[in-house]
């Protein structure tokens, strides 16, 4: 919902929306060690988080 509620708004708060999501994922990847979306799936990633 969120990229839906920043496209009503305007192009520009969707793009700073996509920006942001992609700052998270990209943190949490490097935090988990994973260099890859694929790798960030996996069970063992999650395993002590959990």
């Amino acid at each position: 919902m969120p990229f839906l509620r920043a496209a009503g708004k305007s192009e520009e708060a969707l793009g700073f929306e996509i920006e942001a999501l992609t700052a998270e994922l990209k943190t949490a990847m490097f935090c988990a060690g994973c260099g890859s979306i694929a790798a960030l799936r996996s069970p063992h990633v999650w395993q002590n988080v959990l």
